[in-house]
Protein backbone atom coordinates (compact mmCIF):
# COMPACT_ATOMS: atom_id res chain seq x y z
CA UNK A 1 0.00 0.00 0.00
CA UNK A 2 1.07 3.58 -0.88
CA UNK A 3 1.69 5.69 2.56
CA UNK A 4 2.70 9.30 2.54
CA UNK A 5 6.38 9.88 3.61
CA UNK A 6 7.24 11.69 6.76
CA UNK A 7 10.65 12.94 7.58
CA UNK A 8 10.90 13.72 11.36
CA UNK A 9 10.21 17.11 12.99
CA UNK A 10 12.54 19.43 14.65
CA UNK A 11 13.37 19.28 17.95
CA UNK A 12 11.64 22.54 18.42
CA UNK A 13 8.63 21.36 16.96
CA UNK A 14 5.53 20.86 19.55
CA UNK A 15 3.53 18.03 20.77
CA UNK A 16 0.70 18.58 18.55
CA UNK A 17 2.97 18.81 15.56
CA UNK A 18 4.71 15.57 16.27
CA UNK A 19 0.90 14.24 16.75
CA UNK A 20 -0.64 15.59 13.15
CA UNK A 21 2.88 13.94 12.13
CA UNK A 22 2.05 10.62 13.16
CA UNK A 23 -1.54 10.53 11.86
CA UNK A 24 -0.28 11.41 8.91
CA UNK A 25 2.13 8.68 8.72
CA UNK A 26 -0.73 5.86 8.90
CA UNK A 27 -2.68 7.32 7.12
CA UNK A 28 -3.96 4.94 4.27
CA UNK A 29 -5.42 6.52 0.79
CA UNK A 30 -8.74 5.58 -0.68
CA UNK A 31 -7.35 4.79 -4.00
CA UNK A 32 -4.62 2.23 -2.49
CA UNK A 33 -7.27 1.09 -0.23
CA UNK A 34 -9.76 0.68 -3.72
CA UNK A 35 -6.83 -1.16 -5.61
CA UNK A 36 -5.99 -3.17 -2.74
CA UNK A 37 -9.71 -4.60 -2.61
CA UNK A 38 -9.53 -5.80 -6.01
CA UNK A 39 -6.42 -7.61 -6.15
CA UNK A 40 -7.39 -9.58 -2.62
CA UNK A 41 -9.37 -12.08 -4.47
CA UNK A 42 -6.44 -12.62 -7.26
CA UNK A 43 -4.19 -12.78 -4.56
CA UNK A 44 -6.37 -15.07 -2.59
CA UNK A 45 -6.99 -17.34 -5.17
CA UNK A 46 -3.33 -17.94 -6.34
CA UNK A 47 -2.00 -18.75 -2.93
CA UNK A 48 -5.06 -21.34 -2.40
CA UNK A 49 -4.11 -22.37 -5.53
CA UNK A 50 -0.71 -23.08 -4.87
CA UNK A 51 -1.55 -24.76 -1.52
CA UNK A 52 -3.30 -26.64 -2.72
CA UNK A 53 -0.72 -28.09 -5.20
CA UNK A 54 1.56 -28.87 -2.61
CA UNK A 55 -1.25 -30.44 -0.79
CA UNK A 56 -1.84 -32.46 -3.34
CA UNK A 57 1.80 -33.52 -4.00
CA UNK A 58 2.22 -34.58 -0.14
CA UNK A 59 -0.56 -36.97 -0.46
CA UNK A 60 0.84 -38.32 -4.02
CA UNK A 61 4.08 -39.50 -2.16
CA UNK A 62 1.57 -41.84 -0.41
CA UNK A 63 -0.72 -42.10 -2.48
CA UNK A 64 -3.03 -44.95 -1.61
CA UNK A 65 -4.60 -43.64 1.23
CA UNK A 66 -7.43 -43.83 2.74
CA UNK A 67 -10.26 -41.72 0.51
CA UNK A 68 -9.55 -37.90 1.02
CA UNK A 69 -12.43 -35.08 1.05
CA UNK A 70 -11.89 -31.27 -0.51
CA UNK A 71 -13.83 -29.24 1.80
CA UNK A 72 -15.46 -26.25 0.34
CA UNK A 73 -12.70 -23.26 -0.03
CA UNK A 74 -9.90 -25.65 1.83
CA UNK A 75 -7.25 -28.17 1.86
CA UNK A 76 -7.81 -31.81 0.97
CA UNK A 77 -8.74 -33.15 4.91
CA UNK A 78 -7.70 -37.00 5.18
CA UNK A 79 -9.75 -39.15 7.00
CA UNK A 80 -8.61 -40.61 10.22
CA UNK A 81 -6.30 -43.54 8.95
CA UNK A 82 -5.69 -45.92 12.06
CA UNK A 83 -8.99 -48.21 11.21
CA UNK A 84 -8.04 -48.23 7.52
CA UNK A 85 -4.47 -49.13 8.35
CA UNK A 86 -6.13 -51.97 10.68
CA UNK A 87 -8.35 -53.63 8.09
CA UNK A 88 -6.37 -53.15 5.17
CA UNK A 89 -3.33 -54.56 6.80
CA UNK A 90 -0.54 -51.80 5.86
CA UNK A 91 2.11 -50.80 8.28
CA UNK A 92 5.40 -48.69 7.67
CA UNK A 93 8.19 -49.14 10.53
CA UNK A 94 6.78 -46.66 12.41
CA UNK A 95 3.20 -47.17 13.05
CA UNK A 96 2.55 -43.14 14.49
CA UNK A 97 3.29 -42.37 10.56
CA UNK A 98 -0.43 -41.93 10.02
CA UNK A 99 -1.72 -45.20 8.00
CA UNK A 100 0.80 -44.56 5.32
CA UNK A 101 1.22 -47.19 2.56
CA UNK A 102 4.90 -48.84 2.82
CA UNK A 103 7.52 -48.69 0.57
CA UNK A 104 6.75 -52.94 -0.42
CA UNK A 105 3.24 -52.19 -1.12
CA UNK A 106 4.25 -48.76 -3.21
CA UNK A 107 6.85 -51.03 -5.26
CA UNK A 108 4.50 -54.11 -5.69
CA UNK A 109 1.84 -51.69 -7.07
CA UNK A 110 4.07 -50.24 -9.53
CA UNK A 111 5.85 -53.21 -10.09
CA UNK A 112 2.16 -54.67 -11.38
CA UNK A 113 1.97 -51.61 -13.47
CA UNK A 114 5.03 -52.11 -15.22
CA UNK A 115 5.04 -55.48 -16.00
CA UNK A 116 1.05 -55.64 -16.82
CA UNK A 117 2.14 -56.64 -20.53
CA UNK A 118 2.24 -60.41 -19.27
CA UNK A 119 -1.52 -60.01 -17.97
CA UNK A 120 -2.81 -58.08 -20.94
CA UNK A 121 -4.48 -61.03 -23.34
CA UNK A 122 -6.41 -60.24 -26.70
CA UNK A 123 -10.43 -60.50 -26.85
CA UNK A 124 -12.58 -60.42 -29.98
CA UNK A 125 -16.49 -59.33 -28.68
CA UNK A 126 -18.70 -62.03 -30.11
CA UNK A 127 -20.79 -61.10 -32.95
CA UNK A 128 -23.68 -63.07 -31.81
CA UNK A 129 -24.40 -61.07 -28.94
CA UNK A 130 -25.16 -58.31 -30.83
CA UNK A 131 -28.68 -57.50 -32.86
CA UNK A 132 -28.14 -56.16 -36.61
CA UNK A 133 -27.97 -52.54 -35.54
CA UNK A 134 -24.40 -53.46 -33.53
CA UNK A 135 -25.70 -53.48 -30.56
CA UNK A 136 -25.94 -55.87 -27.73
CA UNK A 137 -28.86 -58.19 -26.90
CA UNK A 138 -29.13 -58.14 -23.20
CA UNK A 139 -28.98 -54.00 -23.98
CA UNK A 140 -31.03 -53.59 -27.26
CA UNK A 141 -32.77 -50.61 -27.53
CA UNK A 142 -34.73 -49.06 -30.71
CA UNK A 143 -34.02 -45.60 -30.70
CA UNK A 144 -30.21 -45.99 -30.82
CA UNK A 145 -28.45 -45.25 -34.02
CA UNK A 146 -25.09 -46.45 -33.55
CA UNK A 147 -21.99 -45.39 -35.46
CA UNK A 148 -18.71 -47.65 -35.00
CA UNK A 149 -16.36 -46.16 -36.68
CA UNK A 150 -12.90 -49.12 -36.56
CA UNK A 151 -13.12 -52.15 -35.81
CA UNK A 152 -12.38 -53.00 -31.80
CA UNK A 153 -12.00 -56.61 -32.18
CA UNK A 154 -8.80 -57.81 -31.02
CA UNK A 155 -8.31 -54.76 -28.87
CA UNK A 156 -5.66 -55.74 -25.81
CA UNK A 157 -7.61 -55.70 -22.23
CA UNK A 158 -6.37 -56.37 -19.20
CA UNK A 159 -8.16 -59.52 -17.64
CA UNK A 160 -7.19 -61.46 -15.01
CA UNK A 161 -7.50 -65.42 -16.07
CA UNK A 162 -8.46 -66.45 -12.65
CA UNK A 163 -11.14 -63.79 -12.08
CA UNK A 164 -14.66 -64.29 -14.00
CA UNK A 165 -15.71 -60.60 -13.07
CA UNK A 166 -14.66 -57.16 -14.54
CA UNK A 167 -13.23 -54.59 -11.78
CA UNK A 168 -14.10 -51.26 -12.85
CA UNK A 169 -13.96 -48.24 -11.32
CA UNK A 170 -15.31 -44.87 -12.68
CA UNK A 171 -13.76 -41.31 -13.06
CA UNK A 172 -16.97 -38.38 -13.66
CA UNK A 173 -15.62 -35.63 -14.98
CA UNK A 174 -18.45 -33.06 -14.48
CA UNK A 175 -19.44 -29.97 -16.49
CA UNK A 176 -18.76 -26.31 -16.30
CA UNK A 177 -20.23 -24.79 -12.65
CA UNK A 178 -21.80 -28.52 -12.03
CA UNK A 179 -20.84 -30.12 -8.42
CA UNK A 180 -20.14 -33.88 -7.36
CA UNK A 181 -23.50 -33.69 -5.64
CA UNK A 182 -25.29 -33.14 -9.19
CA UNK A 183 -23.93 -36.70 -10.14
CA UNK A 184 -24.74 -39.07 -7.32
CA UNK A 185 -27.84 -40.32 -8.60
CA UNK A 186 -26.38 -41.11 -11.77
CA UNK A 187 -23.07 -42.86 -10.40
CA UNK A 188 -25.89 -44.72 -7.98
CA UNK A 189 -28.40 -45.92 -11.17
CA UNK A 190 -25.13 -47.10 -12.52
CA UNK A 191 -24.06 -49.21 -9.85
CA UNK A 192 -27.10 -50.80 -9.84
CA UNK A 193 -27.74 -50.95 -13.49
CA UNK A 194 -24.27 -53.16 -14.53
CA UNK A 195 -24.77 -55.34 -11.05
CA UNK A 196 -27.56 -56.88 -13.47
CA UNK A 197 -25.55 -57.02 -17.00
CA UNK A 198 -22.83 -59.89 -17.89
CA UNK A 199 -20.78 -59.58 -20.62
CA UNK A 200 -19.67 -62.05 -23.25
CA UNK A 201 -15.73 -62.10 -24.32
CA UNK A 202 -13.34 -64.17 -25.73
CA UNK A 203 -9.99 -64.89 -24.17
CA UNK A 204 -6.92 -65.93 -26.24
CA UNK A 205 -3.64 -66.94 -24.13
CA UNK A 206 -0.85 -68.57 -25.64
CA UNK A 207 -0.95 -71.31 -22.83
CA UNK A 208 -4.07 -71.61 -21.95
CA UNK A 209 -7.72 -71.94 -24.34
CA UNK A 210 -10.19 -72.95 -21.11
CA UNK A 211 -11.48 -69.45 -20.95
CA UNK A 212 -12.74 -69.28 -23.94
CA UNK A 213 -16.64 -67.87 -24.32
CA UNK A 214 -16.25 -67.26 -20.14
CA UNK A 215 -18.95 -64.90 -19.16
CA UNK A 216 -17.45 -62.00 -16.95
CA UNK A 217 -19.34 -59.88 -14.76
CA UNK A 218 -18.52 -56.28 -14.29
CA UNK A 219 -18.44 -55.16 -10.97
CA UNK A 220 -18.59 -51.34 -9.90
CA UNK A 221 -15.74 -51.32 -7.53
CA UNK A 222 -15.33 -47.24 -6.46
CA UNK A 223 -16.83 -44.26 -8.29
CA UNK A 224 -15.83 -40.65 -7.72
CA UNK A 225 -16.72 -37.21 -9.27
CA UNK A 226 -13.53 -34.85 -10.00
CA UNK A 227 -13.58 -32.58 -6.52
CA UNK A 228 -14.55 -29.66 -8.61
CA UNK A 229 -16.76 -27.16 -5.96
CA UNK A 230 -17.65 -24.29 -8.52
CA UNK A 231 -15.45 -21.41 -6.72
CA UNK A 232 -12.71 -23.65 -8.36
CA UNK A 233 -13.77 -21.96 -12.06
CA UNK A 234 -12.59 -18.55 -10.83
CA UNK A 235 -9.57 -19.39 -11.95
CA UNK A 236 -10.12 -19.30 -15.17
CA UNK A 237 -10.99 -15.71 -14.79
CA UNK A 238 -7.49 -15.52 -14.01
CA UNK A 239 -6.34 -15.74 -17.63
CA UNK A 240 -8.70 -12.76 -18.99
CA UNK A 241 -6.54 -10.17 -19.00
CA UNK A 242 -3.58 -12.15 -20.96
CA UNK A 243 -2.81 -11.39 -24.84
CA UNK A 244 -3.70 -15.49 -25.13
CA UNK A 245 -7.10 -15.54 -24.24
CA UNK A 246 -7.83 -11.89 -26.22
CA UNK A 247 -5.98 -13.92 -29.77
CA UNK A 248 -7.70 -17.48 -28.22
CA UNK A 249 -4.37 -19.01 -28.19
CA UNK A 250 -5.07 -20.34 -24.47
CA UNK A 251 -3.03 -23.29 -23.15
CA UNK A 252 -4.34 -26.54 -21.30
CA UNK A 253 -0.99 -27.32 -19.06
CA UNK A 254 -1.96 -23.77 -17.56
CA UNK A 255 -5.30 -22.49 -17.71
CA UNK A 256 -6.57 -25.83 -16.90
CA UNK A 257 -4.15 -26.93 -14.27
CA UNK A 258 -6.96 -27.12 -11.17
CA UNK A 259 -9.05 -29.29 -13.21
CA UNK A 260 -5.93 -32.00 -13.86
CA UNK A 261 -5.09 -31.72 -10.08
CA UNK A 262 -8.88 -32.39 -8.98
CA UNK A 263 -9.18 -35.57 -11.36
CA UNK A 264 -5.49 -36.83 -9.83
CA UNK A 265 -6.90 -36.25 -6.12
CA UNK A 266 -9.99 -38.27 -7.73
CA UNK A 267 -8.02 -41.17 -9.13
CA UNK A 268 -6.06 -41.51 -5.59
CA UNK A 269 -9.24 -41.99 -3.88
CA UNK A 270 -10.28 -44.46 -6.37
CA UNK A 271 -6.59 -46.55 -6.20
CA UNK A 272 -7.15 -46.64 -2.55
CA UNK A 273 -10.44 -47.55 -2.28
CA UNK A 274 -9.98 -50.16 -4.89
CA UNK A 275 -6.48 -51.33 -2.94
CA UNK A 276 -8.67 -51.91 0.23
CA UNK A 277 -11.02 -54.34 -1.36
CA UNK A 278 -8.01 -56.43 -2.73
CA UNK A 279 -6.37 -57.29 0.41
CA UNK A 280 -8.72 -60.37 1.42
CA UNK A 281 -9.82 -60.76 -2.43
CA UNK A 282 -8.61 -64.91 -2.79
CA UNK A 283 -8.16 -64.27 -6.91
CA UNK A 284 -4.71 -62.77 -6.19
CA UNK A 285 -6.26 -60.48 -9.21
CA UNK A 286 -4.79 -57.23 -8.11
CA UNK A 287 -3.47 -55.76 -10.77
CA UNK A 288 -7.05 -56.26 -12.94
CA UNK A 289 -8.22 -53.11 -11.72
CA UNK A 290 -9.78 -50.84 -14.81
CA UNK A 291 -11.04 -47.09 -15.15
CA UNK A 292 -13.58 -46.02 -16.83
CA UNK A 293 -13.52 -42.07 -17.54
CA UNK A 294 -16.92 -40.53 -18.27
CA UNK A 295 -16.82 -36.66 -19.35
CA UNK A 296 -19.87 -34.44 -19.26
CA UNK A 297 -19.90 -31.47 -22.07
CA UNK A 298 -16.54 -29.36 -20.93
CA UNK A 299 -15.40 -32.37 -18.86
CA UNK A 300 -15.34 -34.67 -22.10
CA UNK A 301 -12.91 -32.52 -23.77
CA UNK A 302 -10.44 -31.94 -20.61
CA UNK A 303 -10.33 -35.96 -19.57
CA UNK A 304 -9.42 -36.00 -23.43
CA UNK A 305 -6.50 -33.80 -22.93
CA UNK A 306 -5.60 -35.37 -19.51
CA UNK A 307 -5.13 -38.56 -21.25
CA UNK A 308 -3.74 -37.41 -24.49
CA UNK A 309 -0.95 -35.48 -22.14
CA UNK A 310 -1.86 -31.94 -22.50
CA UNK A 311 -1.58 -31.97 -18.38
CA UNK A 312 2.37 -32.53 -18.69
CA UNK A 313 1.67 -34.33 -15.47
CA UNK A 314 4.56 -36.36 -14.26
CA UNK A 315 3.16 -38.06 -11.14
CA UNK A 316 2.82 -41.61 -10.06
CA UNK A 317 -0.81 -41.15 -10.03
CA UNK A 318 -0.75 -39.91 -14.24
CA UNK A 319 1.53 -42.64 -14.70
CA UNK A 320 -1.13 -45.47 -13.14
CA UNK A 321 -4.36 -44.09 -14.47
CA UNK A 322 -3.14 -43.92 -18.10
CA UNK A 323 -2.44 -47.84 -17.52
CA UNK A 324 -5.24 -48.85 -15.76
CA UNK A 325 -8.01 -46.20 -18.05
CA UNK A 326 -9.68 -48.84 -20.53
CA UNK A 327 -12.91 -46.84 -21.85
CA UNK A 328 -13.06 -43.08 -22.06
CA UNK A 329 -17.32 -42.03 -22.54
CA UNK A 330 -18.34 -38.47 -23.26
CA UNK A 331 -21.91 -37.23 -22.89
CA UNK A 332 -22.82 -34.32 -25.21
CA UNK A 333 -19.18 -33.25 -25.59
CA UNK A 334 -17.89 -30.78 -28.37
CA UNK A 335 -15.12 -32.55 -29.99
CA UNK A 336 -14.05 -29.95 -32.55
CA UNK A 337 -14.17 -26.26 -33.20
CA UNK A 338 -14.94 -25.92 -36.59
CA UNK A 339 -13.75 -23.03 -38.61
CA UNK A 340 -17.22 -21.87 -39.19
CA UNK A 341 -17.94 -21.15 -35.56
CA UNK A 342 -18.79 -17.52 -35.13
CA UNK A 343 -16.86 -17.13 -31.55
CA UNK A 344 -13.99 -19.46 -30.33
CA UNK A 345 -15.75 -19.99 -26.62
CA UNK A 346 -12.92 -21.83 -25.18
CA UNK A 347 -10.42 -19.73 -26.40
CA UNK A 348 -8.18 -21.73 -28.24
CA UNK A 349 -8.51 -24.72 -25.86
CA UNK A 350 -10.69 -26.95 -27.79
CA UNK A 351 -8.56 -26.46 -30.99
CA UNK A 352 -5.29 -27.46 -28.65
CA UNK A 353 -7.07 -30.55 -27.79
CA UNK A 354 -8.34 -31.41 -31.45
CA UNK A 355 -4.87 -30.31 -32.97
CA UNK A 356 -2.66 -32.44 -30.31
CA UNK A 357 -1.23 -35.86 -31.55
CA UNK A 358 -1.84 -37.67 -28.45
CA UNK A 359 -5.35 -36.67 -28.01
CA UNK A 360 -6.46 -38.01 -31.35
CA UNK A 361 -9.35 -41.38 -31.24
CA UNK A 362 -6.52 -43.15 -33.03
CA UNK A 363 -3.52 -42.37 -30.48
CA UNK A 364 -5.70 -43.17 -27.34
CA UNK A 365 -7.06 -46.62 -29.09
CA UNK A 366 -3.71 -47.65 -30.18
CA UNK A 367 -0.89 -46.54 -27.66
CA UNK A 368 -3.41 -46.34 -24.68
CA UNK A 369 -5.47 -49.24 -25.30
CA UNK A 370 -9.09 -47.46 -24.38
CA UNK A 371 -12.16 -47.79 -26.11
CA UNK A 372 -13.96 -44.35 -26.98
CA UNK A 373 -17.52 -43.73 -26.52
CA UNK A 374 -18.94 -40.46 -28.17
CA UNK A 375 -22.41 -40.44 -26.97
CA UNK A 376 -24.69 -37.09 -28.49
CA UNK A 377 -28.01 -36.77 -28.92
CA UNK A 378 -29.91 -35.58 -31.62
CA UNK A 379 -33.55 -34.99 -31.18
CA UNK A 380 -34.04 -30.99 -30.80
CA UNK A 381 -33.58 -29.03 -33.60
CA UNK A 382 -32.25 -25.33 -33.60
CA UNK A 383 -34.94 -22.68 -35.18
CA UNK A 384 -34.96 -19.09 -34.88
CA UNK A 385 -38.80 -18.95 -36.34
CA UNK A 386 -40.35 -21.66 -34.26
CA UNK A 387 -43.10 -21.03 -31.56
CA UNK A 388 -41.10 -23.89 -29.55
CA UNK A 389 -38.56 -22.55 -26.99
CA UNK A 390 -36.09 -25.00 -26.83
CA UNK A 391 -36.04 -25.25 -30.69
CA UNK A 392 -34.85 -21.63 -30.32
CA UNK A 393 -32.71 -21.80 -27.45
CA UNK A 394 -31.34 -24.64 -29.29
CA UNK A 395 -30.44 -22.46 -32.00
CA UNK A 396 -28.46 -19.33 -29.86
CA UNK A 397 -26.31 -22.73 -28.93
CA UNK A 398 -25.63 -23.96 -32.13
CA UNK A 399 -25.39 -21.00 -34.35
CA UNK A 400 -22.54 -19.90 -32.41
CA UNK A 401 -20.55 -23.45 -32.45
CA UNK A 402 -20.78 -23.90 -35.75
CA UNK A 403 -22.21 -21.18 -38.07
CA UNK A 404 -25.54 -21.71 -39.26
CA UNK A 405 -28.48 -23.25 -38.24
CA UNK A 406 -31.35 -25.20 -40.18
CA UNK A 407 -33.23 -28.28 -40.00
CA UNK A 408 -30.44 -30.07 -40.79
CA UNK A 409 -29.00 -29.11 -36.98
CA UNK A 410 -29.48 -31.02 -34.53
CA UNK A 411 -28.64 -31.90 -30.89
CA UNK A 412 -29.20 -31.78 -27.41
CA UNK A 413 -30.08 -28.42 -27.04
CA UNK A 414 -26.68 -27.11 -26.64
CA UNK A 415 -23.88 -29.40 -28.13
CA UNK A 416 -24.47 -29.98 -32.26
CA UNK A 417 -24.43 -33.71 -33.04
CA UNK A 418 -22.12 -33.08 -35.49
CA UNK A 419 -19.63 -31.53 -32.93
CA UNK A 420 -19.95 -34.61 -30.50
CA UNK A 421 -18.08 -37.25 -32.51
CA UNK A 422 -14.64 -38.12 -33.01
CA UNK A 423 -12.97 -39.66 -35.87
CA UNK A 424 -11.93 -43.17 -36.83
CA UNK A 425 -11.60 -45.37 -34.22
CA UNK A 426 -14.23 -43.92 -31.90
CA UNK A 427 -17.55 -45.52 -31.74
CA UNK A 428 -20.31 -42.79 -31.94
CA UNK A 429 -23.86 -43.53 -30.20
CA UNK A 430 -26.87 -41.25 -31.35
CA UNK A 431 -29.89 -41.57 -29.11
CA UNK A 432 -32.66 -39.63 -30.66
CA UNK A 433 -35.15 -40.55 -28.15
CA UNK A 434 -35.84 -42.12 -24.78
CA UNK A 435 -36.75 -45.08 -25.16
CA UNK A 436 -39.83 -45.29 -22.34
CA UNK A 437 -41.37 -42.10 -23.66
CA UNK A 438 -40.43 -41.03 -26.74
CA UNK A 439 -38.88 -37.60 -25.86
CA UNK A 440 -35.78 -35.77 -27.00
CA UNK A 441 -32.61 -35.87 -25.05
CA UNK A 442 -31.65 -32.94 -23.64
CA UNK A 443 -28.11 -31.38 -22.46
CA UNK A 444 -27.72 -31.60 -18.92
CA UNK A 445 -30.71 -32.29 -15.85
CA UNK A 446 -29.87 -29.78 -14.11
CA UNK A 447 -29.44 -25.68 -13.91
CA UNK A 448 -26.24 -24.95 -12.67
CA UNK A 449 -25.57 -21.44 -10.36
CA UNK A 450 -22.24 -19.98 -10.88
CA UNK A 451 -23.34 -17.17 -8.37
CA UNK A 452 -23.84 -19.30 -5.51
CA UNK A 453 -20.36 -18.59 -4.20
CA UNK A 454 -20.98 -18.87 -0.75
CA UNK A 455 -21.40 -22.87 -0.74
CA UNK A 456 -19.62 -23.81 -3.69
CA UNK A 457 -20.82 -27.82 -3.00
CA UNK A 458 -24.20 -26.65 -2.71
CA UNK A 459 -26.40 -29.07 -5.76
CA UNK A 460 -27.62 -26.79 -8.82
CA UNK A 461 -30.91 -26.18 -9.31
CA UNK A 462 -32.68 -29.70 -10.76
CA UNK A 463 -34.33 -28.72 -13.86
CA UNK A 464 -38.40 -30.89 -13.84
CA UNK A 465 -38.16 -35.22 -14.36
CA UNK A 466 -40.01 -34.82 -17.19
CA UNK A 467 -36.35 -32.72 -19.25
CA UNK A 468 -34.75 -36.08 -19.81
CA UNK A 469 -30.63 -36.38 -20.25
CA UNK A 470 -28.07 -38.65 -21.06
CA UNK A 471 -28.79 -40.50 -17.78
CA UNK A 472 -32.21 -40.19 -17.56
CA UNK A 473 -34.14 -44.19 -17.48
CA UNK A 474 -34.67 -44.88 -20.89
CA UNK A 475 -31.35 -43.48 -22.12
CA UNK A 476 -28.69 -44.43 -19.95
CA UNK A 477 -29.34 -48.14 -20.91
CA UNK A 478 -28.37 -46.73 -24.22
CA UNK A 479 -24.52 -46.35 -23.50
CA UNK A 480 -24.26 -47.84 -20.21
CA UNK A 481 -22.81 -51.28 -22.11
CA UNK A 482 -19.89 -49.29 -22.93
CA UNK A 483 -18.42 -49.05 -19.56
Amino acid sequence: MRTSHLTSPPSSSTSSSSSSSSYHHHRISFPSLGVALLLLPIVATMAADAATTFATRRIEASFLLPPTVRPPGGLPRVRSTSSYVRRVGMTRDRPSSGGMMSSHHVTSLFASTSSSSSSIIDHDHHDDDYDSNGRSSSMSDASVNETTMGDKGGKSRRRSRRSRRRRVAILLCPAQFCVPADYADLLDEIRTRVETITTSTTTTTSDDNDDNDAGMRMEIVASRVAPLPRTEWIKVAMQLPTMDFLRANLNARTTLRWYFDAMEVALMELFAEAAGMDVYDDDDDDDDLEICIIGHSIGGWIARAYLGGLSASSTSVHRLARARVTSFITLGTPHACPDTALFDQTRGLLREVTCHPGCSSLSLSMNGNVDITCVCGSGVRGRVLTTRFEEFLAATSYLPLIGRIGDDVVGDGIVPMELSCMDAPARNVEIRECSITGDAVRHAHVLPTPWNLIDGNAPSWKLPEDILWYGSPGVLGQWLKYI
